[in-house]
């Protein structure tokens, strides 16, 4: 038999509108890998896929980040994430 690694499993994702003007700071215990799971048991890690198109995001691989909201109005705005684990990515 061969141990085959495979993909991490993920949740889905739930958004958290911010007025303009605010800082979202979200901890590693709540940001965007927590609830993701590797069968094989490996540690997790976010990576950006794709930024803000507005605003400013600080992304940690631990999945805590700080968002700075744009100053344009109240408006959508969004990140992708892969994560990592031992050598592929969801």
């Amino acid at each position: 038999m061969n141990a085959v690694n495979d993909w991490p499993t993920a949740p889905p994702p739930t958004p958290d509108p911010t007025d303009e003007h605010t800082i979202l700071d979200v901890p590693a215990g709540q940001g965007v890998v927590v609830g993701d799971a590797d069968v094989e048991g490996a540690t997790l890690e976010a990576e950006l896929a794709s930024g803000l198109a507005k605003g400013n995001l600080a992304l940690d691989a631990d999945g805590s980040f700080r968002n700075v909201t744009a100053s344009n109005g109240r408006t959508w705005d969004s990140f992708s994430v892969h994560q990592r684990s031992a050598c592929r990515f969801l």
